[in-house]
């Protein structure tokens, strides 16, 4: 059997292999940070591992902006349903699409 890259099924299991890989995801401390439209982020941290979740709720392509300094310069993306944005995709300083 084959699984089909892009189907629902295939994004779940990704999902939770980044969340056993990451301890972050799972125990670590929660902070809300501030979305722009229709972007809901938050941040997740443990020990030295700190993850940005950037959820675009849109229809559309949105950008997120992140006023946390250097939080999201230079960052690596872990998923993503887009084409664009594979993971290890880096994003720029400051502002990264989702």
């Amino acid at each position: 059997m084959t699984e089909e890259s892009h189907s629902i099924l295939t994004l779940y299991r990704r999902l939770l292999a980044l969340r056993r890989d990451c301890l972050a995801l799972s125990i670590g401390d929660f902070g809300l940070l501030n979305g722009e439209d229709e972007i809901f982020a938050y941040e997740r941290r443990h020990d030295s591992e700190r993850l940005i979740v950037a959820l675009n709720l849109g229809n559309g392509r949105a950008d997120f902006g992140c006023r946390i300094g250097r939080a999201v310069a230079g960052c690596s993306c872990l998923l993503s349903t887009t084409r664009r944005w594979s993971k290890g995709t880096r994003s720029g300083y400051g502002r990264t699409r989702v």
